[in-house]
């Protein structure tokens, strides 16, 4: 590796990426012949890199690395990583200071939407008198949200994904060519619940007091139908379909996770329960403030440490995962602020082709009909999106 290239790299990265190369796998039920022989070659290999990350971490020269992201290296290169995984071209090193302030009015505005939320829902009037985000673990961890069982917390996914495979597959007509199932996970190292081919990996570890009821509807509306499990569904068998942009998925990260976002916002409980939309509210600030901390690892020059303790007076989980989320930024510049972005896009072309701003139009029958369009053609980068659909973006709104 180049020495100029490697100073993105220090000690502290390197041990906790030799850490992190531990896997679990699956259940018995996914173990079979031809899983077990996949697991053996990939434990084996997993366990060379670990011991070659080992023996690299030892060299001294990692020690005097800087925590700092990509603020030490030329500016051109986060612009770069930036426009790369928002697929929004033509954007200036100057203009991350708007990008930052931009994010920080949606964010401002987000806490004072959990702020009037947690109000309706704390009965305590001396509860309602605290700060926001003193509400927010109030509420956030109260005992009406803690599952009583592993099987608990399953069923309720599994009742949920029912129930949005037959509003939007059956009721609306959205185009399905595999179901997705969910597969049960128990595993420290990974998260709570992610998508990958017509699979829901839920990860059951943190049951207790980790995961919440109210986190149920945003996440599976965010990574089955309608969104990645549905939206990749559909790519997957569309002939409009770019094989360039499915080897190099960043290309098309900003649509592909703006989407998910956005179907956080097409659930039928958001305005009926005052604990799902807490708990939307909850997982867009998250999205949020993501494009804050990178900003601030990459363009600003802040540590890792400092982002972790200002993530703390916006996100409620533990220090464990916060800290986790940082550092996923820190060696990932750019990825996670497609979500924001992302979502941000479908809804400007929304409010200004439809003239639709408030989500309880969003499931309009002319605008389902929109959806079915965009997800048969493909994911695409954002620009393409804006361009066909002869609209701009600006940082400006």
């Amino acid at each position: 590796m180049d020495s100029e290239a490697a100073r993105f790299y220090n000690k502290l990265l390197l041990d906790k990426f030799a850490n992190n190369l531990d896997f679990v796998p699956l259940p018995g039920d996914y173990q079979g012949t031809e899983y077990g022989t996949y697991f053996e070659l990939f434990s084996n290999e997993t366990a060379r890199l670990k011991a070659y990350i080992i023996n690299l971490a030892k060299d001294p020269k990692w020690i005097e690395h800087p925590e700092q992201g990509l603020s030490q290296f030329d500016p051109s290169i986060y612009q770069f990583t930036f426009e790369h995984y928002s697929s929004l071209a033509s954007i200036s090193t100057d203009e991350f200071p708007k990008i930052k302030q931009w994010a920080q009015k949606h964010l401002d505005y987000l806490m004072e939407e959990v702020n009037q939320t947690t109000d309706r829902l704390l009965i305590d009037p001396r509860d309602k008198e605290k700060s926001i985000y003193e509400k927010m673990i109030i509420i956030g961890k109260h005992p009406s949200q803690q599952w009583s069982s592993k099987e608990e917390m399953i069923e309720a996914h599994e009742t949920s994904l029912a129930k949005y495979r037959q509003i939007f597959i059956d009721k609306y007509g959205f185009k399905e060519f595999n179901s997705p199932g969910i597969v049960v996970l128990n595993n420290p190292m990974l998260t709570g619940g992610y998508y990958y081919k017509d699979k829901f990996y839920l990860n059951v570890y943190n049951w207790i007091d980790g995961t919440f009821k109210y986190e149920v509807e945003s996440l599976t509306l965010h990574e089955t139908i309608p969104g990645h499990h549905m939206q990749l569904d559909i790519s997957y068998h569309s002939p409009h379909r770019n094989y360039l942009a499915a080897i190099d998925s960043p290309l098309c990260n900003g649509f592909i996770e703006g989407w998910g976002l956005f179907s956080e916002h097409l659930g039928d409980m958001l305005f009926e329960d005052q604990w799902a939309y807490f708990g939307y509210l909850q997982a867009n600030i998250l999205r949020t403030f993501r494009v804050i901390a990178d900003i601030l690892l990459h363009v600003e020059g802040q540590t890792p440490s400092q982002v972790i303790e200002l993530a703390k007076q916006y996100l409620t989980t533990n220090e464990e995962s916060i800290t986790a989320e940082i550092y996923r930024y820190r060696v990932l510049p750019g990825q996670a602020c497609g979500y924001k972005i992302g979502l941000e896009v479908f809804k400007h072309i929304v409010k200004h082709k439809f003239n639709v701003d408030q989500m309880k139009d969003l499931i309009r029958s002319d605008l389902l009909e929109w959806y079915k369009d965009v997800l048969w053609k493909a994911e695409q980068p954002l620009d393409l999106l804006l361009r066909e659909n002869r609209l701009q973006w600006s940082f400006d709104e």
